[in-house]
């Protein structure tokens, strides 16, 4: 499956057949070829926003890796999951990411379990970026770190802790259709509206494409590191992932969901990797995950504003199905059920509008995965063999952390097994 994103100026008119074709920011005029943020330009005047060559570039690539990862449908693929992709990007300096291919392309097979080729090609169009008034980057002036701010429950929590301990996030949302005033009033709770900063790879496809959209977070990270050059700091640059350590390691809950088939978007191997790359090409940029050895559960209970978030919370946005089931949450799926868990393990009283699944023993099995029976058997396990029984998913964790790895697993599955129990689907 072949991949080709450039600028509207290095196409050419004739096409190659069986490859996908995009257009970085402007329409081509091609029907058959796709576009990908066509306002991003546009967005990133508006707020004074002038990214550097470098870090342009890896926004470019970030897009590109969406674009591909949405238009391979897997079900084109020999066994139904992997995929062969190959990238074409074209870069204003694609010379300083050439050393950096490899280590690009393990961590998209962590991602998203295919085989990548990525080559990086000159593009002929030169990027200006006006000089910003003054008035556009004041708010910008005392800001202290970029924090993700999804419209989920853990980045709120993460923003209200930020919040609270006197920082100053310029705050990154990549808009979702449904999350977008969620967001919006998010940002203005914590008194950050000048500071926050919706953007949208909206990439157009010429034809449906594949769902699972295991590379998303590249764009989000993307949207982070552009922002992190409004930082004033000559330290490191920090961007804040807020997310519970638990589905952060997405450990495998049954043998039919090891490697790819669990999401690894925020994964400590992950950020590691991601930075590491940044550092090889000269971005002293770091990420962190403040909440790595925390559950859900944990998170609620240790919120450093307690009514802020209890005024907020069931109003967040936890489900993997949210579209699919209407723009509300299905109950049944992992992390409807890692939200309903850390519901009842922080003494919170759980008024999410609806839950399509109310009841989670008459869950039911649907067309997807079966969540409810893939979490029950990992609380089974856990009570019969203990948490040694998903050592396998930790084998990354080095001597000095692994305790506490273990023991987010160990928390987060003891809260599953509390609903489970409650709704009386294990006894």
């Amino acid at each position: 499956m072949k991949v080709v994103c450039k600028d509207k100026c290095d196409h050419h008119a004739q096409l190659e057949n069986n490859a996908y074709y995009f257009s970085f920011f402007e329409n081509s005029g091609n029907p058959n070829i796709g576009t990908i943020g066509l306002e991003l330009l546009k967005n990133f005047k508006k707020k004074g926003v002038t990214p550097s060559s470098l870090v342009f570039d890896f926004l470019r690539i970030g897009l590109a890796i969406n674009a591909a990862d949405q238009v391979c449908d897997r079900s084109h693929s020999p066994d139904g999951w992997t995929r062969q992709i190959d990238l074409e990007v074209s870069l204003c300096n694609p010379e300083k990411w050439e050393d950096t291919k490899e280590d690009l392309i393990k961590l998209l097979k962590k991602l998203t379990g295919d085989f990548w080729r990525l080559s990086f090609i000159q593009s002929n169009k030169e990027f200006k970026w006006d000089t910003p008034h003054p008035s556009k980057l004041k708010p910008y002036e005392n800001a202290t770190c970029v924090s993700l701010l999804s419209g989920g429950m853990d980045s709120l929590i993460g923003g209200i802790d930020l919040y609270e301990k006197g920082e100053k996030p310029l705050f990154i949302s990549q808009v979702v259709k449904g999350d977008r005033q969620k967001q919006i009033q998010y940002a203005k709770a914590l008194k950050s509206t000048d500071r926050h900063f919706q953007w949208s790879h909206a990439t157009k496809l010429r034809s449906r494409g594949e769902r699972s959209s295991r590379a998303r977070s590249i764009v989000f990270y993307s949207f982070a590191l552009i922002a992190s050059e409004l930082l004033k700091s000559t330290k490191t640059k920090k961007i804040v992932v807020p997310e519970n350590g638990f589905i952060s390691l997405n450990i495998p809950l049954n043998l039919g969901r090891f490697g790819s088939l669990s999401t690894k978007t925020t994964h400590p191997i992950v950020l590691e990797s991601l930075e590491n790359i940044w550092k090889s090409v000269g971005l002293d940029v770091q990420l962190v995950n403040p909440y790595q050895f925390m559950t859900k559960g944990e998170m609620i209970k240790n919120c450093n504003n307690q009514k802020l978030l209890k005024r907020y919370l069931s109003t967040t946005t936890s489900c993997s199905r949210y579209l699919t089931y209407g723009y509300k949450h299905c109950g049944r799926c992992v992390p409807c059920l890692v939200r309903r868990a850390a519901f009842l393990a922080s003494g919170f009283p759980d008024k999410t509008k609806e839950y399509a699944v109310k009841k989670i023993a008459k869950g039911g099995i649907e067309k997807d995965a079966n969540d409810i029976s893939a979490v029950a058997m990992a609380c089974i396990m856990r009570d019969k063999k203990g948490v040694k029984y998903f050592r396998g998913a930790l084998a990354f964790a080095d001597a000095e952390n692994y305790s506490r790895y273990e023991k987010v697993v160990d928390t987060g599955i003891f809260e599953l097994q509390a609903l489970l129990q409650q709704h009386k689907v294990i006894s």
